[in-house]
């Protein structure tokens, strides 16, 4: 039989969970001869090295590879450029396919029309402590959970896959040159979007989103991520990610960034003011907030601090050039 899909996942540091989904890739009901799983260490610390190369050393169609340089799209540019199959389907290293995962991402793909750019469906949510009642149902699309529809649909707007649960055909992948390692997690920071600009530059060319709910993943939600302050932080590098994002795809002039800026400044200090101006009652004001009051100052505080470092930045580099054609000018003038 012929290898059609390779699956990988791209771990740091996270081996017990890794164990489940590398679990859930071999018991898929697709044959072993159709499928690889690439295991991506991209430099954990952890046992992961051992846990692979120990307790699964006997499965035949994994292989395993270590990256050092730290950073989730880089680990998964490395699957790509590893990848033996037509297609390459993403899981996280905290999420769990179900049984018949690669089988449902392939029959989208052998079928639907050759304008799908990329594929994905439903991710539900494991809550490995008890969910807090603050925690509303508007709130879990931060955690990465997807619910579109009931039935299979091309996704358009605002609507997108989830890099959890996300497959793609390898050529047209490449020639979007993979990831851009410029957005993504690295590390412990939360920086995302990395999955949505892929998604945005697709729609761009042509290709469409396919999302069919039947192709299923469950996502580890875990207990340090059911406090106020993660969903805050997670806002706040939302805003920081939602500027790089726009700076790649569409860069604003440095005057129209700070211009931007500005603006998000008065609507954070009148959020967080509520109208007072004696400290005592902002402070009050400010420990009432809601949790989606303070989320949105959050992400408005993301995108004044990214539009500040990229206009800076690119007063730099227009000083630079200046500096530089100056110092030619005298050298034409000697």
């Amino acid at each position: 039989m012929k290898l059609h899909i390779s699956a990988v996942i791209c771990t740091h540091n996270r081996a017990n969970y890794l164990r489940k989904a590398i679990r859930s890739l071999v018991n898929q009901t697709l044959p072993k001869e159709e499928y690889e799983i690439l295991v991506i260490d991209n430099a954990s610390t952890d046992n992961t090295r051992e846990i692979i190369l120990g307790e699964f050393s006997h499965i035949s169609n994994l292989r395993y590879i270590y990256e050092n340089k730290l950073g989730a799209n880089h680990a998964r540019n490395i699957g790509l450029a590893n990848s033996a199959g037509k297609y390459v389907a993403y899981l996280d290293d905290d999420a769990i396919a179900s049984d018949q995962w690669l089988e449902k991402i392939l029959n989208v793909l052998h079928t639907c029309k050759p304008t799908v750019g990329c594929v994905g469906g439903r991710v539900e949510l494991i809550w490995e402590s008890v969910r807090p009642l603050w925690l509303s149902n508007e709130l879990l699309g931060w955690l990465a959970m997807i619910n579109w529809t009931a039935q299979p649909a091309v996704l358009s707007g605002t609507q997108y896959l989830a890099s959890v649960n996300i497959a793609f055909p390898k050529r047209l992948l490449e020639d979007m040159g993979g990831f851009d390692p410029r957005l993504g997690r690295r590390g412990s920071n939360l920086l995302s979007n990395d999955e949505i600009l892929i998604q945005r530059q697709l729609q761009s060319r042509g290709y469409e989103l396919y999302y069919d709910p039947s192709i299923v993943v469950s996502h580890h939600v875990s207990a340090s991520r059911l406090n106020r302050k993660w969903f805050v932080r997670r806002a706040f590098w939302q805003g920081v990610s939602d500027i790089k994002m726009q700076q790649i795809l569409c860069p604003p002039k440095s005057r129209e960034l700070l211009q931007g800026a500005v603006a998000h400044i008065r609507k954070i200090m009148k959020d967080m003011c509520g109208g007072h101006i004696f400290p005592a009652a902002v402070y009050n004001h400010i420990r009432a907030m809601k949790l989606g009051a303070m989320m949105s100052c959050a992400y408005g505080v993301g995108i004044v601090v990214q539009a500040i470092r990229e206009a800076l930045r690119d007063y730099a580099a227009s000083l630079r050039m200046r500096l530089l054609n100056h110092l030619h000018n005298l050298k034409t003038l000697s």
